[in-house]
């Protein structure tokens, strides 16, 4: 009875092992497929990274090619792939041509049967492969027959930087081959499992009958011997294990695998060497496989080694379903290093990623849109929503038409063109356009992309990117702004005045009006009261011009004091009505003002553009006459009022009194008549005397004012009051004849004057004449610092400085007369 039940047990036991050997190796042979796939995939991979786009850019597809150093070095580089798997038969590169595939180059050599030379058509390719050119999805096919065999084949893409594809490396299998590596290492998985097995069983049953069966320990010891031998030389790494921790059996290659010794392993539970994340997933099934929920599982798991590095394991469990004593094992855990695979399969996905992180810094975004989706957007990238103010996943998924509503209404017409003639025509769309994000803010962007094509010229995608180009085109419409604006005045310049003239001109646009206006006197202000003047004059002006302008005019500064205005749809009575506004506007501006260099002067011309009459530039050409005549007849009058203005600030300023000049005027016109001086010299000479100080307005109040002596610094700017007076003077068509002469109203006899130096008959006559009048006033008149000197002692210093200071001659004839000069 005892060896009839131990016979039942072995049978049970014995089929048990079976059914769970079946059942393992068939999943087995599935997962060493899938990782024989998977392996052949990522080398594939790893070999395409290893071949420059370059060098088949540099192709034609041709027997032309065979000379061509990339020619030569993708031959060399797919020969090199073939011998590098023992199982691997065929290596090539593909392409597409007028809806053929072709082969680039092959690994045979040239004298081999299986030679394939560049160009040659691969005619027997089948729908996979033309799919694989439409998608580019790396791929396992098989088993294909054609005329070189039966084949298992890896399929990779090569695409240049632009991520387009241009060619396919194809790697080719012998199908028995591939068959037999995987039924070999399902094989010896089989056998270690069946070992494993065989082992438990053997050493449960020795352990049973150790003390019944005493004399067959030499035979169990020897099987024993060798079921070790066989657990320890396995590929894969074997452990038994009770619970979550480690039993005593353990091979040397799991040991390898986990670096770590047999005692290390006994002192911990496999929870504590298992990677934080994956420790979740593992737990949970473990927990199904301890509650009888399963009889295993698998899983791709990483393992912390003690020198804190991660090894990436293709581990399976299985329980271990024998009856036993509580100390027995409860499972088996089986590990296959796939480091490197890993590894290949991290690099690709981190070149992906760096793909997409690239795409995701760009000012803007990418997207991607396809037929197959129904022109639905199917990618973006995160720069979406900077952008636009849209999450991706608002918009993926969503149709183009829909999403175009963003653009500003002017802009969808134009965008739906350009992608249906990118489509129609397999081109590019490249143009700018504003965009409402969701905000409501307004942007400008480019938008970039171009149609992908399949080899019968049908669109299959539209691609590309949109960039922010807000801030440039801000910088766009201020170059532009600057380029035809003043910046004084922020109106209009002479080109843009010129540009919009010949608009009116080309569009016939009558009637209409033409002003131009020029400041009187601007040169002269200028030179007297500073620019900072004479800007605030332009920049008055501008503002009454621009107030008598309506929407559709334009008003320009075309010039440094001249103004032109353009007034289309105005006919003759308008016209007569603005320039009367412009002349009550200028009237209570200067009513206004408190300094007589506050107030304006303006030459005002004007004409109607009418049809046979010159249009607006015949208008333009008889405005500028008419304010020209103006000018002319006022001409005077505008001087005479700018010059009593500089004379009143000069007076209020200085020391000079109008009382001295009308004396130096009288002092001057006799003795220049003494010495034979005609009319028009005296006029001259009068008209110096009154002006030859005119410069000290340009010099500062706490130097004109100082009581007391002057520095070295204070005196050189004093002395510029001669200069000055020169730029004044000279800036007037009407005094620039005695700008000489207040240059040289301080020049001295002997050469020690300034601002030249000059000396004798150098200096000008009326500069001679004027320095002994103006001396002689000086001295005989009251002044804050001293009081007159008497008649004769004045006359004494002039005749003492005759020959230095003054002219002597001059000297000669002012004292032989000078009772009747100043009688």
């Amino acid at each position: 009875m005892a060896k009839r039940a131990l016979s039942s047990f072995h049978l049970i036991m014995v089929i048990l092992a079976l059914v769970s050997g079946a059942s393992l190796i068939a999943g087995v042979i599935s997962g060493a497929s899938r990782a024989e796939s998977a392996h052949i995939l990522a080398s594939a991979g790893s070999a395409a990274v290893m071949i420059p786009p370059e060098w088949v850019l540099a192709l034609a597809g041709d027997e032309s090619d065979i000379s061509l150093p990339e020619y030569q070095n993708l031959k060399a580089r797919l020969a090199a792939l073939r011998a590098s798997d023992p199982l691997m038969r065929f290596a090539y590169l593909l392409g597409t041509k007028n809806g053929e595939i072709f082969f680039y180059a092959d690994s045979e050599a040239p004298d081999s049967p299986d030679y394939s030379p560049p160009g040659e058509v691969y005619g027997e390719a089948g729908k996979k492969e033309f799919e694989f050119f439409k998608t580019s999805i790396p791929v396992i096919t098989g088993p294909a027959r054609d005329h070189w065999g039966t084949w298992i084949s890896a399929t990779v893409p090569i695409k240049d930087e632009n991520g387009v594809l241009i060619a396919a490396l194809g790697l080719d299998y012998d199908v028995l081959s591939w068959r037999s590596r995987v039924l070999g290492a399902a094989l010896r998985n089989f056998v270690l499992v069946l070992s494993v097995f065989c082992l438990a069983w053997l050493t449960l049953k020795l352990k049973r009958q150790k003390d019944a069966l005493q004399s067959k320990d030499d035979d169990s010891r020897r099987k024993e011997r060798l079921l070790q031998a066989i657990f320890n030389q396995a590929s894969v790494g074997i452990s038994l294990m009770k619970g979550r921790m480690h039993y005593p059996m353990v091979n040397d290659r799991y040991l390898r695998i986990l670096g770590r010794t047999k005692e290390e392993l006994a002192s911990v539970e496999w929870t504590e060497i298992t990677h934080p994340d994956d420790l979740p997933a593992d737990k949970a099934e473990f927990e199904r496989l301890e509650r009888g929920l399963s009889t295993g599982y698998d899983m791709e798991k990483r393992f912390l080694r003690p020198d804190g590095s991660v090894v990436w394991t293709d581990m399976s469990i299985q329980a271990l379903e024998f009856s036993g004593s509580k100390d027995d094992p409860t499972h088996v855990c089986i590990l296959r290093d796939i480091s490197e695979r890993k590894r290949i399969q991290l690099d690709l996905a981190e070149s992906e990623r760096s793909k997409a992180a690239f795409l995701d810094q760009l000012p803007g975004l990418a997207y991607r849109c396809s037929r197959k989706a129904g022109w639905k957007l199917d990618y973006l990238s995160g720069g979406c929503e900077d952008l636009t103010g849209y999450l991706p996943s608002e918009l993926i998924g969503v149709k183009v038409s829909r999403v175009l509503k963003i653009l500003r209404p002017e802009h969808r017409r134009v965008l739906v063109a350009d992608m249906a003639r990118a489509a129609s025509q397999c081109g590019e769309i490249s143009r700018e356009f504003e965009i409402e994000t969701a905000d409501g803010a307004r942007k400008w962007v480019l938008i970039h992309g171009k149609a992908i094509c399949d080899d019968s010229g049908r669109a299959e995608a539209l691609e590309g990117i949109v960039i922010d180009i807000s801030e440039s085109k801000q910088k766009e419409r201020e170059n532009s702004f600057i380029r035809s604006h003043d910046a004084l005045t922020g109106l209009r310049n002479r080109i843009s005045f010129n540009e919009n003239l010949a608009t009116l001109d080309s569009e016939s646009l009558y009637p209409g009006s033409v002003i131009v206006a020029n400041i009187n006197g601007i040169r002269l202000i200028n030179s007297a009261f500073n620019h900072d003047a004479g800007d605030n004059l332009i920049a008055v002006a501008a503002r009454i011009l621009s107030a008598t302008c309506g929407a559709g005019d334009t008003v320009a500064r075309t010039g440094g004091d001249e103004f032109g205005l353009l007034l289309p749809g105005v006919d003759e009575d308008g016209l007569s009505k603005r320039v009367a506004i412009i002349q009550e506007s200028l009237e209570d501006h200067n009513a206004a003002v408190d300094s007589q260099e506050a107030r304006l002067s303006i030459a005002l011309g004007y004409s109607t553009a009418l049809p046979g009459q010159g249009g607006y530039q015949g208008a333009l050409k008889r405005a500028l006459e008419r304010m020209r005549e103006k000018k002319v007849l006022e001409r005077g009058t505008n001087a005479s009022a700018i010059l009593d203005s500089v004379l009143a600030t000069l007076y209020e300023r200085s020391e000079e009194t109008e009382l001295h000049a009308e004396r130096l005027a009288e002092i001057t016109e006799k003795l220049g008549r003494r010495a034979g001086l005609g009319e028009d010299e005296l006029n001259e000479l009068k008209l110096f005397a009154v002006l030859h100080d005119i410069g000290k307005v340009g010099v500062e109040d706490r130097i004109l004012k100082k009581r007391g002596s002057l520095s070295d610094e204070e005196w050189i700017g004093m002395r510029a009051h001669t200069e000055i007076g020169y730029r004044i003077a000279m800036s007037s068509p009407d005094l620039s004849h005695i700008a000489p002469y207040i240059l040289a109203h301080h020049e001295r006899w002997d050469g020690s004057g300034y601002p030249k130096g000059l000396k004798g008959e150098e200096i000008p006559l009326a500069a001679r004449i004027l320095a002994i009048a103006d001396a002689y006033d000086a001295m005989t008149s009251q002044r804050y610092y001293r009081d007159p000197l008497g008649r004769e002692r004045a006359l004494d210093e002039i005749v003492g400085n005759a020959g230095s200071q003054f002219d002597p001659d001059l000297v000669k004839l002012f004292s032989a007369c000078e009772a009747e000069l100043l009688a």
